[in-house]
């Protein structure tokens, strides 16, 4: 089993992301605004970086790659821009993220 599989398959396990015959994507309806359908697309060339930020802040590494993704996209509610920013303080300590 390849790496970008066993991620796959681990992200699977949650209902955080589906696949269809077009990719996978992340559900995240609600998240950034009230009556939001936001289900962003995971390239396969960054699979590697979502699956690492999976394994190691859960959900909030998935919000957190959207928003890095997004221009540093801000949610309409507090909660989830916590979340994002915890996040992004541990990547900026650990040196992933300038």
């Amino acid at each position: 089993m390849t790496r970008i599989e066993h991620i796959t398959k681990m992200m699977h396990h949650t209902d955080f992301v589906y696949e269809d015959e077009y990719g996978i994507f992340i559900n995240m309806n609600d998240e950034w605004g009230f009556a939001s359908a936001d289900t962003p697309y995971i390239p396969m060339d960054e699979m590697l970086e979502v699956g690492r930020l999976f394994s190691e802040y859960g959900y909030c590494g998935l919000l957190y790659w959207y928003s890095e993704r997004e221009g540093k996209m801000k949610s309409m509610f507090d909660e989830i821009n916590r979340k994002v920013e915890f996040v992004r303080q541990e990547e900026s300590k650990n040196g992933a993220n300038s």
